[in-house]
């Protein structure tokens, strides 16, 4: 079965890749992957992952069905490697999925940035109130979308994030005033040994990363704010503040300095100036 083989993919895949792309793995199949658990390896067929992924096509998924598609054919590879069928027949389908349309993020203009905000957050008032703590806590961390969705528990001590980022190992972020105030609410309010992540998804897993657009779209933001523009509006806020350094607006955002010469003498956290820049940006 699928399970059966993907389960031992798994296991030799750990050795090999960072926690964070396992992660992504473990998402993928909690997910969605898991609806093929008692499917015969040997069913899997172009024809048969079109019905598949028609739902997330439909839905205008397309950067989804293509990870998707990508981790089945490893595992459909894997199987013929141990001699269970004789060749992948879709190896080459992610090129006939449709693909991602590619865009810059939407934000704020700086011209109109503090109206557009007050709007805004009186907008979203009428969300779900474990949504609007997500997106608080996107304005409060600065944080990409996967970062802040993939928090644990284990993650959160004496007033920080350790959080794994797109371009740093490890990365410790401070935590506002406010901030530390939905991490409270989230902690007070959950059951015990519900989920090991901060934000709640289906079945205990990550939050989806289309959970927020969509509620933005809802609310007629689709063309006005996207997750990741959320940073756009941090940095264009703090720019504005003479006395916070363009450095420390970059390890807000948690970039790594260019250069290696650079990156050599620049390892310090400065966690006292991020938190200052992070709670003037809150307040």
């Amino acid at each position: 079965s699928f399970k059966d083989l993907w389960q031992k993919f798994i296991a030799l895949q750990q050795t090999k890749i960072t926690e964070n792309t396992l992660e992504k793995y473990y998402s993928s199949y909690r997910c969605h992957l898991y609806k093929l658990d008692n499917v015969d390896i040997r069913e899997i067929t172009p024809k048969y992952l079109l019905k598949f992924f028609e739902p997330l096509v439909n839905n205008g998924e397309y950067g989804t069905v293509q990870r998707l598609a990508n981790m089945i054919k490893l595992v459909v590879d894997y199987a013929v490697f141990l001699q269970i069928v004789e060749f992948n027949p879709i190896l080459n389908i992610s090129k006939f999925l449709p693909k991602p349309n590619y865009q810059h993020f939407k934000s704020f203009s700086d011209l109109t940035l503090e109206q557009d905000l007050v709007k805004f957050f009186k907008d979203i008032s009428v969300l779900n109130k474990d949504i609007q703590c997500l997106i608080y806590m996107y304005f409060f961390t600065l944080l990409r979308s996967v970062e802040l969705r993939s928090v644990k528990l284990q993650d959160i001590s004496n007033g920080l994030l350790d959080v794994k980022t797109k371009t740093l190992s490890s990365f410790r972020v401070p935590l506002s005033n406010q901030a530390q105030r939905i991490v409270d609410y989230l902690l007070a309010k959950r059951p015990t040994t519900v989920s090991e992540y901060l934000f709640l998804g289906r079945a205990g897993g990550l939050v989806s990363e289309n959970t927020v657009n969509k509620a933005l779209d809802r609310l007629g933001y689709k063309d006005k704010l996207r997750v990741h523009g959320i940073r756009t509006v941090g940095r264009m806020y703090l720019q504005t503040i003479p006395d916070i350094k363009e450095s420390i607006i970059e390890l807000c955002l948690s970039h790594t300095v260019v250069g290696k010469v650079a990156q050599a003498y620049n390892r310090g956290e400065y966690l006292e100036e991020r938190k200052r820049a992070l709670q003037v940006f809150s307040d």
